[in-house]
């Protein structure tokens, strides 16, 4: 759910291992990604009538990555709320929203930022630190 950077980077990443939908807030960026052939619908994580009379079949995970945190938690709340038993994670700019998300029903957060540095300081650690033979 969500989009934009995270959202697209996310279902390009796993694109070709599942068969994802995308949802996103905005019908215009919607418009966009269908004509670019990504698989994706308009839903407004905040509209509660989005929330009735969900099917989940086979979905096995589910990817907050809207900008809102309050969205994110609504988010992960009504997931659970609506009997979505798999696996909810979402992105957090801060240690208090991931608490928060966590708090309405998401198994885990990736600290953006955080997760950003650890993978940089990699790739110096894999360039400058491994041993050359």
């Amino acid at each position: 759910m969500g989009m934009g950077r995270t959202g697209n980077a996310a279902y390009r990443y796993l694109k070709s291992s599942r068969n994802i939908i995308a949802m996103d807030s905005d019908p215009a960026k919607v418009l966009v990604h269908q004509k670019k052939g990504i698989n994706i619908f308009y839903a407004d994580a905040e509209d509660q009538v989005f929330w009735q009379g969900l099917d989940f079949g086979k979905v096995e995970a589910v990817i907050l990555s809207m900008n809102d945190v309050e969205a994110k938690m609504i988010a992960a709340k009504k997931l659970r709320d609506a009997g979505f038993n798999g696996f909810i994670v979402s992105h957090s700019m801060h240690d208090d929203e991931a608490r928060n998300i966590i708090a309405a029903g998401a198994d885990q957060t990736y600290l953006t930022m955080a997760e950003a540095g650890v993978g940089i300081a990699e790739h110096v650690k894999q360039h400058c630190f491994t041993v050359k033979a």
